[in-house]
């Protein structure tokens, strides 16, 4: 909740910014809620809606299982690590 307003800002800015498509790299994450789910699903509206793909990295098992248990897997486009993400 605390980094929350902080990465749709930031999400925010890269989405009107840059033409290509967005790479969130949740790498060092440990810990993620409903409320940073709601960030990235926004994003991914946004995305969509621009005709971009909105890719996220995750490397922590904990953090994929979330997106697992919320169905999350069938809406984003899911990377083991940064460099596949960037190449892709």
């Amino acid at each position: 909740m605390a980094t929350a307003p902080a990465l749709s800002e930031h999400l925010d800015e890269v989405i009107d910014r840059n033409r290509g498509h967005v790479v969130v790299d949740l790498t060092p994450v440990t810990f993620i809620d409903s409320t940073g789910l709601g960030v990235l699903i926004s994003a991914k509206h946004r995305c969509d809606e621009a005709g971009r793909e909105l890719r996220v990295v995750i490397s922590q098992p904990n953090i994929r299982k979330v997106f697992e248990i919320t169905g999350l897997t069938d809406h984003f486009t899911l990377y083991d690590a940064l460099d596949p993400a960037l190449r892709a």
